[in-house]
């Protein structure tokens, strides 16, 4: 799956994912009491399946 152009774009959105994952863990672990670890893992599952349905969505399937 490809969402970035060049290398360089593909180190920025992979960090920026890994930072969103990272926060929204923390945050609805914070706020639901749970365990950080595995609610970070969940939220960058969550972030791989959004980027999966809107590559699909933007090819038009």
């Amino acid at each position: 799956m490809e969402l970035a152009r060049s290398w360089r774009q593909a180190c920025l959105l992979s960090s920026l994912a890994g930072v969103l994952a990272s926060a929204l863990g923390l945050v609805a672990s914070y706020y639901l009491g749970l365990r950080p670890g595995g609610t970070i893992v969940l939220m960058a599952i969550a972030l791989l399946l959004v980027a999966f349905a809107s590559r699909r969505l933007a090819r038009g399937a």
